[in-house]
Order: structure tokens, then C-alpha cells, then sequence
């Protein structure tokens, strides 16, 4: 039986893919039959207690958001670790944390600042990535053991940071499938796009290479076609708010406002209203460690457009249309496919999203990352 200390090391944000992991994997490992008990250490913003019924091994402690050159954590919770005596610490996000001479795991979710994609950034959040890049790699470097959501994460600390195969485990995450009876739109979505529109997710930022969608449209706007609408879902940080407010001056200066919809942050029953009445998805990330709405949409059974770029084919699988990145004429053609295509074609995309979407578990993820700290216990232990 071990005692497993969960620390979120945050500056107090937290993504919607990142709420929920923790969500899917926090019960699964307080009743997995290897593990005692449970100490999860989040910003006290989040206020962690509060997503989950009870659970009587797990335990949440707070503290305060980190800031730049963070020094570690204070005496308070210092003495609650030593308390608790965990035997191991998994850390899910690339910060380095040493504790005593207990084995620490980090989980490398956050590539943008790793991969370099830094384009159409302002100063300011250049220097975030850059400093978030500097605490990744010394997480990479002090951690006993590292854990890769993708075999693409893998390769890349494997070819770009030198770090032993033997120190890196793939798991993959688990699927996020819906359960929500009664669901509804969006309230500032036009009721007449229901069934008519593109649609994708996720945070606004350059990484996310929606440029890709809106020159498509650009494109068929000049052609002629304008009954193409699009969807997103997601919301710009402060640091990317002006990045967004660019993209949109853009798109009222093309004339495609009327055809665009931003959503903003949307609930778990919106969103599942829009992969159930999209016209398909579009996934255009420039770099992604494993994209958790890839199996929203999955297991919605949308069909699927994505870039060629790193990660993504190795999660769609052969259940998307895929397109060069940054090519229009590209993308304009996997569009046109989805918008023609006969039913019986889009009923052989939807099954094949509905059988990739099932190869992923949470059961799954669980037991291996428990294995991963038994490994690394047991080697501590001899």
C-alpha cells in the first residue's frame, strides 16, 4: 500500500484538459488496491475539495499560487509533507519539486513552451513561455521519473533534451465521454447553424493555429462559397487577449464576421451540444502533448479534420481528414470532402471516431501510472 502526495504546481491557472485529468484520475487512484491514501496540494483558487464527492483516503491541502523564481513551498506545508509521509510524489505539470529523498514524478503535459512555438506572441507571454520553459527543463533533469501523455512527448525529451528512454513512460490519458440528458447551446450561437457549422475548442492562442481555419474560409469566401460558419469554443488568457482582438479585426476586414462565432467558455452540456451538432471538427493546433478534446470529439462520433502536426495523428488515429499546416488549398479540400460526402461516408467516419475514442482508458491510465510509482518505490526501497 503506498501514500501518494498529488502537487499541482500552478501559478494558480488551470486548463479545462488539465481539470480533467485530475478529475478522472484522483478517485480512480484513491480506489485503486495499491494505494492507502491521497495528498492533493493544489493553488487555493482552485478549491479542489469542492469537484469531488467524498473520498475518506484522500486529502486536500492548499497553498499560494507560484511566482516568478519561485523558492518552494512554505513551513506550513512543509510539515504537512513530512506528516503524511508519502512515498511517492507525482507532480502532473513541469515544475521541479524535491522533497527529502522522496521520488518525485513529473508529467510533461505543456509543449508550447518546450516546442518553441512562440509566434504571434507579445513580449510579455514570450517571457512566460520562456520562463515556463526553464522550470521544464529542470523538472526534467531533477525527476526520478517522467511520465509522456504521447509517444511524440517521449521522442521529443528522448531527441531534444537527452533525457534515457528508461526514464520516460507513455500513458495516455483516458476518454472524456459525455453523460448529459438535456443539453443546450450555446446562447449567443444562432439558432439557424444548428447542424451547418465548423467547430473547434480550446484556449485562444497562437499555438492553436486558427489561422489556418479563417484563411480557408477566406479563401471560399472568394470563391463564391459563404455558407460556411464556424464555432469556437474557449477563451483568450490575459496575456493572449490582444492576439485575439487582432484575429478579429482581421476577420471583420475579410467580411466574415457575420460567419464566425466566438462561444467563449462553455459548460460541459454546451460543449456536448456542439460536437453533437457540428457539421464536423477541426483540430488545427500547431503542437499538442495529447489534446483531450481530440477524444471529445472522438466519442462524439464528429467528423474530424486536424493538421499533420506533431501528436495529433498519433491520437486521431486514421478517424480524421488530415491537411498540411499553414496550406490553404489543403485544408479548402478536406472541407469540401466534408461538406459533400454522401451519408454513407460520414457514417464510416463517425463509427471509426466511436471505435478509436473506445482504445482510450481511464481504468487504463490509472493502472499504469500506479505501476509507475510502485516501479519507482521499489527502486527507492532497494
Amino acid at each position: 500500500m503506498m501514500k501518494i502526495a498529488i502537487f499541482n504546481i500552478t501559478a494558480g491557472g488551470i486548463s479545462g484538459g488539465y481539470r480533467k485529468y485530475l478529475c478522472n484520475m484522483i478517485p480512480g487512484l484513491a480506489a485503486h488496491s495499491a494505494v492507502e491514501s491521497i495528498l492533493c496540494i493544489s493553488p487555493v483558487s482552485w478549491n479542489v475539495a469542492s469537484w469531488f464527492d467524498s473520498m475518506p483516503n484522500v486529502e486536500f491541502a492548499s497553498f499560494k499560487p507560484i511566482r516568478f523564481l519561485w523558492r518552494g513551498i512554505n513551513s506550513a506545508l512543509r510539515e504537512k509533507l513530512k506528516t503524511f509521509s508519502p512515498d511517492v510524489i507525482f507532480v502532473p505539470t513541469e515544475h521541479p519539486f524535491c522533497f527529502e529523498d522522496i521520488p518525485v514524478i513529473n508529467m510533461i503535459q505543456n509543449m508550447e513552451p518546450l516546442g518553441g512555438v512562440n509566434q504571434a506572441l507579445s513580449f510579455l507571454e514570450r517571457l512566460k513561455n520562456w520562463v515556463r520553459a526553464y522550470y521544464a527543463k529542470k523538472a526534467i533533469n531533477k525527476a526520478t521519473q517522467l511520465i509522456a501523455p504521447s509517444e511524440f512527448v517521449k521522442d521529443f525529451l528522448m531527441n531534444q533534451r537527452r533525457v534515457p528512454e528508461s526514464k520516460v513512460k507513455v500513458i495516455y490519458y483516458g476518454g472524456n465521454y459525455f453523460t448529459a440528458d438535456k443539453l443546450s447551446g450555446p446562447s449567443n450561437l444562432p439558432q439557424d447553424w444548428n447542424g451547418k457549422f465548423i467547430f473547434t475548442a480550446g484556449s485562444i492562442r497562437p499555438a492553436r493555429g486558427l489561422e489556418d481555419i479563417f484563411n480557408a474560409m477566406h479563401y471560399m469566401s472568394e470563391r463564391g462559397q459563404n455558407d460556411i460558419c464556424l464555432v469556437i469554443a474557449g477563451e483568450a488568457s490575459s496575456g493572449t487577449i490582444v492576439y485575439q482582438n487582432r484575429l478579429k479585426r482581421w476577420i471583420a476586414q475579410q467580411g466574415l464576421s457575420n460567419r464566425i462565432c466566438w462561444v467563449g467558455g462553455v459548460t460541459e452540456k454546451e460543449m456536448e451540444w456542439c460536437y453533437r451538432h457540428c457539421a464536423f471538427f477541426i483540430m488545427s493546433s500547431r503542437i499538442e502533448s495529447f489534446g483531450m478534446v481530440i477524444l471529445e470529439a472522438l466519442s462524439n462520433d464528429c467528423v474530424c479534420i486536424a493538421a499533420n502536426n506533431r501528436c495529433l495523428p498519433e491520437i486521431f488515429g486514421e478517424a480524421a481528414l488530415y491537411y498540411s499546416p499553414r496550406n490553404v488549398e489543403s485544408l479548402v479540400e478536406k472541407i469540401q470532402f466534408a461538406v459533400c460526402c454522401d451519408v454513407e461516408n460520414k457514417m464510416k467516419m463517425k463509427r471509426a471516431a466511436k471505435k478509436r475514442a473506445a482504445e482510450f482508458s481511464w481504468d487504463v491510465c490509472v493502472e499504469k501510472t500506479v505501476a509507475e510509482f510502485e516501479k519507482v518505490i521499489k527502486d527507492r526501497r532497494r
